[in-house]
């Protein structure tokens, strides 16, 4: 009876609904089309088996926020070590000097993307036969 209350309180019901709202700008900020696809995906398909908007948005909210934000967490990853890289070993003269500063960038190896990792060993390589 008391949950009752709560998911029919219009505060509760103005909270997640602006959640919901804020949600899908961040994704449209984001340019994520898949999560937005998602979560319309996910409300259409639980207003078939839930009638209330509380229940139908709180779960969509939990499994599209699961599925794409779960994932990265903990991790390096592509477009960070680009970014990186671009920002602060582009301007580097010679191999040494970028090796060192991916070297910088990428301090534990069980992390590191395969590519990057494949530009150092480039470039120790290009270092070895004298590039400069």
């Amino acid at each position: 009876m008391y949950s009752k209350k709560i998911l029919t309180n219009q505060f509760v019901i103005f909270l997640i609904v602006s959640i919901s709202f804020g949600n899908l700008v961040h994704f449209s900020y984001n340019r994520n089309t898949d999560a937005i696809a998602t979560f319309f995906a996910i409300l259409f398909i639980m207003s078939f088996f839930v009638r209330d908007i509380v229940v139908i948005l709180s779960i969509a909210l939990v499994i599209v926020n699961i599925i794409f934000y779960s994932n990265n967490e903990g991790f390096i990853t592509q477009e960070y070590l680009d970014e990186m890289y671009d920002n602060m070993c582009e301007n580097k003269k010679s191999c040494s000097e970028k090796i060192e500063c991916m070297r910088q960038i990428v301090k534990d190896k069980d992390n590191v993307i395969m590519g990057k990792q494949n530009r150092i060993t480039i470039l120790e390589g290009e270092n070895e036969r004298g590039c400069g």
